[in-house]
């Protein structure tokens, strides 16, 4: 799916979805705008009528046809509104809601790299915006300027029969009008979208302190972060009223505009009646018609205003748009089938940033069903490893093969059903312990989810939570230990049950009398998979069928751990630098 990435492209695309309904709302406006602009000439009528017909005679034969021409229109007008009401009461929640899932689908496709590089409060803001804005535009748009650019036409064509002197003049005045508000258009624009990126990036800044709140507190920087603030909303402030001063800049010119406008039409009102070429039925046709265009043009001035504010919001959050998808399934990828779990890096390239390659031709295969540790220094290679193995990124050449089948050339969905991650860090979500345990497998049973707690060792704290299962975690879990998160995507990853497993530091936020008790239901865990494990504790290697040697993006060692340490090579210096069974990050 592609969608646009420019406001007026990417509204047509969702008008054209609802087109019936919108061509209904435009229909039903213009009868509203033709009650407009028909409401003076009848009042003109009844004018006249008083003044030429005798008063004994019928008021109904005289008075008629402004009656019924009135009362019609006047009903029209009503039904119209209403069946307007019904039309958009339906309309607009489907028209944000498409837009909603669409821009969410989009964002949710992007790789991990996007997520760790932009702010989770802007990107909300702005999947917010999107739908909320288009939805202002497109209303606005329909009900303030084709509507309103109707009643000045139909006025027009309806003065004209009193006198061209006041269709030229209101013409000038609109045109005038008009012409000041598209001149400082732009810059109202500019500086409006300059404004809705400094109100992102606050809440962004924002949400980032309320995410780390623990942190700030824990480290006595509450005050820091007060003044961090105030850096961002000064800037806010300062777009803020840059935006405000050039639409008050526009606003004055318009009203001086207005003021002459006003005093040339009851100027000529006078003189028109005096000199006697205009009739008493013109005298109310005319002030009332022209007052009647002043506030609605000087309405639908402000409202373009609006309308191009709302542009620039929507060009703002549009840019999320603008980020392709680095990672993305090709046309013709198929559905990957993994029947035995055998993983094959052939001369595998990449590198985070360009000309910096972390793998330079790495090769390595791992046997379906084989165990395998992966250590290292810090920033040696495992967890990027790891990474490629489920494609967070794509390498720049060579090929990473799942049972012989490229996974470049397979669905991501697809290959990340067959693949379990227990990260170093567990996320969950601000959901119950029971729905964060059947993410794993959203069809597991209450007795499923029960064994799976049990093998993972954390049935038991579960239980003597507020609600149990049902006792919501917070915000990414924050309202259990680290060591529980962990217990928690251990059971996540028993409910899924993949013919692969990966473990990056599973158990590292465990303390020892815990990960003793785990380690035993992991070896049930890895029973019949393909397994590889990211380990800084390097005695949790002891049941690897095989280590591999990390060094600077280099497979330096491979075997396990009673041959290497007898090798006396880098792995066993290694352990020989371990604390308390720890490696150090660096040597």
């Amino acid at each position: 799916m592609h969608l646009p990435h420019t406001p007026s492209a990417f509204l047509w695309r969702y008008v054209k979805l609802f087109r019936g309904q919108f061509i209904c709302l435009v229909a039903f406006m213009l009868i509203w705008a033709l009650n407009e602009s028909l409401f003076p000439y009848f009042l003109k009528l009844f004018v006249e009528g008083v003044t030429h017909v005798d008063p004994a005679g019928s008021l109904w034969e005289n008075f008629k046809f402004p009656i019924v021409g009135i009362t019609v229109c006047w009903l029209t007008m009503e039904i119209a509104m209403r069946l307007s009401g019904v039309i958009s009461y339906y309309l607009y929640p489907a028209f944000r809601a498409k837009m909603r899932e669409d821009t969410f689908d989009w964002v949710k496709d992007q790789s991990v790299d996007y997520f760790s590089s932009n702010l989770a409060g802007s990107i909300g803001a702005k999947i917010a915006d999107i739908p909320k804005s288009s939805h202002q535009i497109i209303d606005h748009f329909i009900w303030y300027v084709i509507a309103i650019f109707f009643v000045f036409v139909s006025s027009i064509v309806v003065v004209a029969q009193a006198s061209f002197v006041f269709t030229a003049l209101i013409t000038l005045w609109c045109a005038t009008h008009m012409g000041i508000t598209f001149y400082y258009l732009e810059e109202v624009q500019s500086k409006s979208s300059d404004h809705y990126e400094s109100i992102a990036t606050l809440n962004g800044e924002t949400v980032d302190i309320i995410n780390n709140a623990s942190s700030m507190k824990f480290f006595s920087r509450v005050g820091f972060e007060t003044q961090r603030i105030k850096t961002f909303q000064a800037t806010e402030i300062k777009k803020s009223k840059s935006a405000t001063w050039a639409i008050q800049k526009v606003d004055f010119f318009r009203g001086f505009a207005a003021l002459c406008f006003m005093l040339t039409t009851i100027s000529l009102l006078l003189k028109g009646w005096k000199d006697g070429w205009l009739s008493v039925g013109d005298f109310p046709l005319v002030a009332m018609t022209s007052f009647n265009l002043l506030g609605l043009i000087w309405h639908m001035s402000m409202t373009l205003v609006d309308i191009f504010q709302d542009i620039g919001i929507l060009r703002g959050s549009l840019s999320l748009l603008r980020h392709e998808h680095s990672v993305q399934d090709k046309p013709t990828a198929l559905e990957i089938s993994v029947p035995y779990g055998e993983i094959e890096f052939k001369n595998v390239v990449f590198g985070y940033r360009k000309n910096m390659p972390l793998f330079s031709g790495l090769s390595v295969r791992i046997k379906a069903l084989e165990k395998v540790g992966l250590v290292g220094f810090s920033g040696s290679g495992k967890t990027t490893f790891v990474n490629l193995i489920l494609r967070a990124f794509d390498i720049g050449s060579g090929e990473i093969l799942i049972d012989g089948q490229n996974i470049a050339n397979v669905t991501q969905a697809s290959l990340r059903e067959h693949v379990t991650l227990i990260p170093q860090d567990t996320n969950l979500f601000h959901r119950s312990v029971k729905e964060n345990l059947t993410y794993g497998n959203l069809n597991a049973t209450d007795e499923e989810i029960e064994a799976a707690a049990r093998k993972a060792h954390c049935h038991g704290f579960i239980q003597k939570l507020e609600n149990g299962y049902d006792t919501v975690v917070g915000e990414r879990g924050l309202k259990l230990s680290g060591g529980q998160r962990q217990r928690l995507a251990i059971a996540r990853a028993f409910l899924k049950n993949t013919p692969i497993l990966l473990l990056d530091e599973a158990t590292s936020a465990l303390d020892s009398e815990t990960e003793k008790d785990i380690q035993v239901s992991l070896l049930e865990l890895m029973a019949n998979k393909t397994t590889l494990i990211v380990a800084h504790r390097l005695s949790t290697l002891k049941h690897m069928d095989r280590i591999l040697v990390f060094d600077k993006g280099q497979i330096i060692e491979e075997g396990s751990q009673k041959e290497l340490l007898k090798k006396g090579g880098h792995f066993a210096h290694l352990w020989s630098l371990q604390h308390e069974g720890f490696l150090p990050d660096k040597e």
